[in-house]
């Protein structure tokens, strides 16, 4: 009964485990710790996936938005879309919902931008409903509504996974298809905050340019 409820309610894994204790049952999730074994075994599976998946950009990000790893090929993406000079370490830790919302550089660099930043904003908002009102999520979600009343999703607003993006590069207009997935159902209360955001071509100049961006990166 406690599992049939913890289901129809979407909780997140930390959720359910506090759901157990106060129906008298032990965790069912595990929560490793940042330090432990299982936490390096966690960032080496991220890692892996993500420069796997090279020449097209990959991002991991937590449950925030801030990106956890990426891939040169997501690096070099972000350094031309929104005119960024650093390298690809300090991009770790910088939180793309802030970096596609607030730079200005991304308004010219990608087509369609309030499509995106509705997807993402509804994306956000499930996010920051399941974490609840005292989440660093929803505080992220609340900055964000109130900076861009516009994209304020309403009840019953679908959030997206999946969705093509144009972007503007030296005059040619490159097609993603941008995709968030998790790591397999989740078990752990490490993993489930886990997003891969991916972006695989939707055309030959797009694979064109990102197998060109990747030769560049590997030549030096």
């Amino acid at each position: 009964m406690v599992l049939i409820l913890a289901n129809a309610l979407d909780l997140p894994v930390g959720f359910r485990n506090s759901l157990f204790s106060a129906a008298g049952y032990r965790a069912a999730y595990g929560t490793a710790d940042l330090g432990s074994q299982h936490a390096s075994e966690v960032a080496l599976a991220v890692r892996t996936f993500v420069h796997g998946m090279s020449p097209f950009p990959c991002i991991a990000l937590d449950s925030n938005w801030n990106a956890i790893d990426l891939n040169e090929s997501a690096g070099s993406l972000a350094r031309i879309l929104l005119q960024l000079n650093i390298p690809l370490a300090a991009m770790r830790g910088q939180n793309l919902i802030r970096m596609v919302f607030m730079r200005a550089e991304a308004e010219e660099s990608i087509a369609d931008l309030p499509t995106l930043r509705s997807m993402m904003m509804a994306r956000l908002y499930r996010d920051a409903s399941i974490e609840g009102p005292d989440s660093a999520t929803m505080k992220l979600f609340v900055e964000m509504r109130d900076a861009f009343p516009d994209l304020a999703p309403r009840v019953g607003d679908f959030a997206l996974s999946t969705m093509r993006v144009q972007t503007l590069v030296s005059g040619e207009t490159l097609t993603w298809f941008m995709a968030i997935t998790t790591l397999g159902t989740s078990y752990d209360s490490m993993l489930e905050g886990v997003r891969i955001q991916s972006y695989l071509p939707c055309d030959d100049t797009t694979r064109r340019w990102a197998n060109l961006q990747h030769v560049q990166h590997v030549a030096g």
